[in-house]
């Protein structure tokens, strides 16, 4: 199909010449198909920063987390929940301690057992003798300085550990010098301990001259104190009358305070084997010598001696 050119008519102005414009042909529409409709996509649910898992198709819904504030009521309960619960632990606290303390006395006892078993499979008085010496090595675990702490325990068991093995080794009516039974023996050496500081008794050889019969020597080391003191120097008018003896009494008091005596022992058991006990104790301390070496004369330790209210047995 030919182009048509157009032309506008010439203007009145001499100058302007005439442009033609060329037109274009109308051109026939082709029909556009008709288009598919898009595809809408799937809304996509954000979860919530309280949802803790993407949502199941038809499933329940997932739970927001609920924020409680705490009123006063609420308050007051968590105060009362939490004593409740104190109170509960305290209560179990001292359970415990009960427990442990009842399990500490067993520990003497059962201990005494187990020793009593092997002295019973040996069935001899040596081993009884030595088992003697080895429990009142420091006296009376009784009468000595209370210790604190995890020692305190350890203290009462030795006690416990001393009586029992009194109660199980020697006769009820064992003769010991002049006096007779088990407390008689406790109460000497509850005496010994409260009278002397640092208290070591120690075996040093043992002969055994029978069956029933074994004799030993052995040390006692003591320190002076003023309890020792008042025992074998007390104070009564009659010095206080005199003053020679009195300035005597003060001299020998200096010089034996604080010192450190050691006491040579000689003792004898006598063991009734049919009942596997000792019937008889005797103790015999030689305090002359050491007194003297402290003193420095043998008229000062006559002196001592004289006026001590203790005896070498």
């Amino acid at each position: 199909m030919n182009s048509v050119a157009a032309c506008k008519p010439k203007s009145a102005n001499p100058t302007r010449s005439e442009t033609c414009i060329p037109v274009q042909p109308k051109t026939a529409e082709l029909p556009v198909p008709p288009s598919a409709p898009l595809p809408q996509l799937a809304s996509q649910v954000v979860p919530s920063s309280k949802t803790t898992k993407t949502t199941v198709p038809n499933g329940p819904k997932p739970k927001r987390k609920r924020i409680r504030l705490k009123t006063p009521r609420r308050r007051e309960q968590c105060r009362t929940n939490q004593a409740r619960y104190r109170k509960k632990q305290t209560e179990y606290a001292k359970t415990l301690e009960v427990t442990v303390g009842q399990l500490r006395l067993e520990i003497p006892k059962l201990e005494m057992q187990h020793r009593q078993l092997i002295s019973n499979a040996k069935a001899s008085l040596w081993n009884v003798v030595v088992e003697y010496f080895h429990l009142f090595r420091n006296g009376s675990r009784s009468m000595g300085p209370r210790s604190s702490g995890p020692k305190a325990w350890l203290q009462t068991s030795e006690a416990e550990q001393q009586l029992l093995f009194l109660r199980s080794a020697m006769a009820e009516d064992v003769l010991i010098g002049e006096q007779r039974g088990v407390e008689a023996m406790v109460e000497l050496w509850k005496r010994c301990t409260y009278y002397f500081d640092d208290l070591h008794f120690r075996l040093k050889h043992m002969t055994k001259v029978s069956e029933n019969f074994i004799a030993a020597t052995a040390s006692l080391t003591v320190t002076v104190s003023e309890a020792t003191l008042q025992l074998c120097l007390p104070s009564n008018e009659e010095f206080r009358r005199n003053t020679a003896q009195e300035a005597k009494m003060a001299t020998v008091r200096s010089k034996l305070l604080g010192q450190r005596l050691v006491f040579p022992c000689r003792l004898s058991f006598e063991y009734n084997e049919a009942t596997k006990r000792i019937v008889r104790l005797e103790n015999s301390v030689d305090l002359l010598s050491s007194l003297i070496q402290v003193l420095g004369s043998i008229e000062d330790a006559a002196f001592v001696l004289e006026r001590a209210l203790l005896t070498s047995s």
